[in-house]
């Protein structure tokens, strides 16, 4: 007789819908999830921090590598020139010769720095030093140079100029009888305290002004005599009854050129190299005054 073992059935536990509770897997994968992507940013930190550092010892390195080469080099340059020379390409061999004077005169330079001192301390006392009084060939020579400046038979006006200055010149006159003075350039300079009535000073007087501030400075000293036969060139000549100036331009035996400007009153007409005599001197010394910038 045989028998039959049956083994026990497990339970089936059956949900409501047919699938298992797993609800709580949800925030356990959650939170592997969160652990994941926190040890993935702390080990990307690790390598930042660790790259940065391998790669500031890697430059150093680099640099204390470059150094002691260049030592060396340096080492080897100075005990061994002329080996270096005779294996150098030409180009080379020059440099190395620049670089080795170079390095003598720096030497030089080091070697003497109370002379390199005393030199500076020289040429600045050299520039503060006042400059020298101007000689009559270097006034004739500044007044022969502003000839094309001013040339000859031009007008010293501003006649259909609207930006104009002390240097301006036109090919127009000035018709004093119409406009009197209303196109006439004007000057204030080194000698106008001389002349306070007439300020700014214009026409013939303002021409001669600039013409000796343009010689030996505004800031040059100004002084006045009557002897005529003292006359230097640079020197202003004042007529004060007529009220006419000239700038003297030469000197000699028979008397002097001048250079002036509205000579005939009317049209501010530039003029050079007229002649006057002793003679003709004398004749006005009674209503002449000198004017010099000369120191002595």
């Amino acid at each position: 007789m045989m028998f039959r073992l049956r083994r026990p059935k497990r339970p089936v536990v059956h949900s409501r819908h047919g699938w298992p509770n797993r609800s709580w897997h949800i925030p356990a994968l959650m939170g592997a999830v969160c652990l994941l992507l926190a040890a993935s940013l702390a080990l990307g930190v690790m390598e930042l921090g660790t790259g940065g550092s391998a790669a500031s010892i890697q430059e150093a390195a680099s640099v204390e590598s470059a150094q002691g080469e260049e030592e060396s080099g340096t080492e080897e340059s100075e005990t061994q020139p002329s080996a270096l020379q005779a294996e150098a390409t030409p180009a080379a061999q020059a440099a190395l010769r620049e670089e080795a004077a170079l390095s003598e005169a720096s030497s030089a330079v080091e070697s003497v720095p109370e002379e390199s001192s005393q030199g500076a301390v020289d040429f600045a006392v050299s520039y503060c030093e006042e400059p020298q009084p101007i000689t009559e060939e270097e006034a004739a020579a500044t007044l022969e140079s502003l000839r094309d400046t001013f040339p000859e038979g031009a007008y010293w006006n501003h006649v259909g100029v609207e930006d104009w200055d002390e240097f301006t010149v036109t090919d127009s006159p000035c018709q004093h009888d119409l406009y009197w003075d209303a196109y006439c350039n004007t000057y204030t300079g080194g000698i106008q305290e001389l002349f306070p009535q007439f300020e700014p000073m214009e026409q013939c007087l303002g021409f001669a002004a600039l013409l000796s501030d343009l010689v030996f400075g505004e800031d040059a000293p100004v002084s006045t005599f009557t002897d005529y036969t003292q006359l230097r060139v640079g020197d202003n000549i004042r007529l004060e009854l007529t009220e006419h100036s000239m700038v003297v331009l030469t000197v000699d035996g028979e008397g002097i050129t001048v250079v002036e400007c509205n000579s005939d009153y009317e049209h501010c007409r530039i003029s050079w190299d007229r002649f006057l005599s002793w003679d003709d001197l004398a004749a006005t010394s009674y209503e002449m005054e000198c004017i010099t910038r000369y120191e002595e």
